[in-house]
């Protein structure tokens, strides 16, 4: 044995030494950059005293860089660590809270929570390096509304986006290319909604639903370009039963609805001119007091002046036996023609033998009850959008 024995290769400067305490290594300075202890076995190695180096000793291991800041430390005790790829500008930290990235500004841009497994990104977001197949891309454009897009290949996809136009509170779903028709949804706390076909350019509708922010609900098919209103077929409902709540129109094509007031609103129709190629043809329904049924036909006065004519089957049943008529006209020459009142599903005609009669029968509906032609505003209910409203009887009038 050599007892108290002290063996270096210098005794200032850059050296080794063993000793009683240990094994121990200076540096030109006379700093220990390595140290065993003999007595525990613990030891602490250095690479530096100063600047970028690593430290590993019985605390763990740390790394510092040029500027004397850790950047490393993985602690012996309880297994935890921190790395970091920088401490200022562009950078990444890893550490028992998660990870965190941070932009050249010295922004964060990017946290991961060990704690709740939140993730908060800014900034784009791909499932594929590939800029031309099926990818999902999350904010592609960078912008403050995000969107999401679902790409089929290198320029068409489907997305959903709150970046529309600048607007707020607004956000759309839509497939398309950057040109061209889109299917297109639209929801808005503030301006129009919309489902349908629309132009990229403005979202002009060509085929689609619009819920107008005044509560008009309009219904679009023009069938041309740029969604003309001029060219569009729209129904539109207001507030309540009381207001003109209704209309709708094909202006420069076929059928055509016009809504007015709710007082002067009419049932029409509008066809082509069968004879005149410069002008529409226009009629509208005719209206009574009564819930009326019409039959018509033409039939020949036999050799004694008379004929039968048969009713529908049901005629008897559909109709009231009060308040039928019968409007008789000649198809040659005027003459004297008569009528028997309609009975029993059937009436006769009677006048000069062989002429050609022309018939037009009216009933009353018995299967409803009779129309309240002119009821007081507080016995009825209203119902529906002009022109098609109907009216109840309120449980409390009926007697």
């Amino acid at each position: 044995w050599v007892l108290g024995a002290r063996i270096a290769t210098a005794l200032t400067g850059p050296r080794v030494e063993l000793n009683g305490d240990g094994l121990q290594a200076y540096n030109a300075n006379g700093v220990a950059t390595v140290d065993i202890d003999g007595a525990s076995g613990e030891f602490s190695l250095r690479t530096a005293t100063s600047g970028p180096r690593v430290l590993i000793g019985p605390t763990g291991v740390q790394a510092f860089n040029s500027s004397n800041v850790r950047t490393v430390n993985l602690s012996a005790s309880d297994g935890t660590f921190e790395l970091r790829s920088g401490t200022s500008g562009a950078r990444v930290e890893i550490d028992n809270a998660g990870v965190r990235g941070y932009g050249s500004t010295g922004a964060q841009t990017f946290n991961l929570a060990s704690a709740s497994g939140n993730v908060d990104m800014v900034g784009r977001l791909t499932s594929s390096t590939s800029s031309t197949g099926k990818r999902l891309v999350i904010n592609p454009l960078f912008a403050t509304d995000a969107e999401i897009r679902f790409y089929e290949s290198e320029f068409d996809y489907h997305v959903i986006t709150a970046d529309v136009l600048g607007a707020e509170n607004v956000m759309q779903l839509r497939s398309l290319p950057m040109s061209g028709i889109k299917y297109m949804i639209q929801l808005s706390s503030s301006s129009d909604n919309f489902i349908g076909l629309a132009e990229y350019v403005g979202s002009a509708i060509i085929c689609g639903m619009v819920c107008y922010s005044d509560g008009r609900v309009g219904i679009y098919g023009t069938g041309v370009t740029g969604g003309s209103s001029d060219a569009a077929f729209v129904w539109q409902v207001q507030n309540g039963p009381g207001d003109g709540m209704f209309r709708s129109f094909w202006n420069g094509s076929n059928i055509q609805f016009v809504r007015q007031d709710t007082n002067t609103v009419v049932k029409t129709f509008i066809i082509d001119h069968p004879s005149d190629a410069d002008r529409y043809l226009v009629h509208a329904t005719t209206e009574s007091p009564h819930n009326g049924v019409e039959y018509w036909g033409e039939v020949e006065l036999d050799e004694d002046g008379l004929v039968a004519v048969e009713l529908p089957s049901y005629f008897e049943d559909l109709t009231s036996p009060e308040g039928r008529a019968v409007f008789l006209s000649c198809r040659d020459v005027p003459d004297g023609v008569s009528a028997t009142y309609p009975k029993s599903g059937r009436f006769t005609i009677s006048g000069t033998p062989g002429r050609r009669v022309s018939w037009l029968v009216k009933a009353i509906r018995q299967d409803v009850p009779p129309l309240m032609v002119e009821p007081l505003r507080t016995d009825v209910e209203v119902h529906g959008s002009a022109p098609y409203r109907y009216y109840t009887i309120p449980e409390e009038s009926r007697v």
